[in-house]
């Protein structure tokens, strides 16, 4: 079939991407042969050089800006506390202002999740009571289910081979889709994929509207203390790093704080598991020692090899 039929009506000056403006329509038309150019059009007496130039700087003075993900001060301070609270990755969802404005981050939310330096496991159960509640919250899914946020604990932001097939597979059925990524040094990595016709992706860059921090601050800066301890209260709630998986609680320092190094002590486990092991019975080998080792890895999350 001819993409391009010879009956196809001409197109009109309305139909013009907006990429072409007046500049480049004006160099078209002084570049065009005298044939290819209307009576009226040739009568016509060119604008004077000074108004084409006061359009072109008005023009250039003011570029659009290319579409990107806008995240609110809130939302990147709070990613900025989750990400340097642990040498492992978070992970949550995105949830856009409003249904025009779905590239316009106003929170960051997580749920019950088993972190590692390099994985991050949601809970099935806390990610239902998340869709639950949004959408009794009168939220439709493209605004809290579509932005998937996470750091890496390194300095590159770039997805590896676990985000690319995670993506795929959870996102992929989505009709458009946005996986963010934060290193530890503030590099973003963001890409837009979509399902509709031949399907695609694009990369986005990411903004963060500090034009909008003055107005937060006298709005809310009574609040910010209870903000601030409501994202740590979250962070214990839900961040859970892979070792620390066991069915009695760790042993955790007077003063708990999930940003202290000691916050979870992974000797406690540890010792644990070794006092008892040594608790066996003295007439057993060595492989039912190691058998019992691995049990005991089993039931606090990691499987020894």
């Amino acid at each position: 079939m001819n993409p391009y039929p010879k009956n196809e009506p001409k197109q009109s000056r309305g139909d013009i991407p907006p990429a072409l403006t007046e500049l480049h329509l004006l160099a078209a038309k002084q570049t065009a042969p005298p044939a290819a150019q209307s009576a009226t059009a040739r009568n016509r007496t060119s604008p004077p050089l000074r108004s084409r130039a006061q359009q072109w700087w008005r023009r250039e003075s003011e570029p659009e800006q290319p579409p990107a993900l806008v995240v609110s001060p809130l939302v990147w301070l709070k990613l900025m506390l989750f990400l340097h609270g642990g040498e492992t990755e978070i992970g949550g969802f995105g949830v856009s202002r409003s249904d025009d404005d779905l590239l316009y981050l106003e929170d960051f939310v997580t749920v019950a999740q088993q972190v590692s330096v390099t994985t991050v496991a949601f809970d099935d159960a806390a990610v239902a009571d998340y869709f639950d509640e949004r959408v009794d919250a009168g939220l439709a899914p493209a605004r809290f289910a579509r932005v998937w946020v996470h750091t890496h604990p390194g300095d590159s932001p770039d997805p590896s081979l676990t985000d690319e097939q995670t993506f795929a597979r959870v996102f992929g059925p989505c009709d458009w889709a946005i996986m963010l990524i934060v290193s530890r040094t503030g590099r973003t990595y963001c890409r837009l994929s979509f399902s509709a016709g031949p399907g695609g992706s694009v990369l986005l860059p990411v903004r963060v509207d500090w034009a909008a921090w003055p107005d937060l601050l006298l709005e809310h800066a009574e609040e910010f203390g209870s903000v601030f301890e409501s994202w740590m209260d979250e962070y214990g709630s839900n961040i859970a790093p892979a070792m620390q998986m066991s069915l009695t609680p760790p042993v955790r320092s007077a003063d708990p704080s999930p940003w202290s190094a000691d916050y979870w002590r992974e000797d406690d486990l540890y010792g644990a598991l070794e006092q008892q092991a040594d608790e066996m019975d003295e007439g057993q080998n060595h492989k039912g020692r190691r058998d019992r080792l691995v049990e005991l890895f089993e039931m606090a999350g990691e499987v020894g090899s």
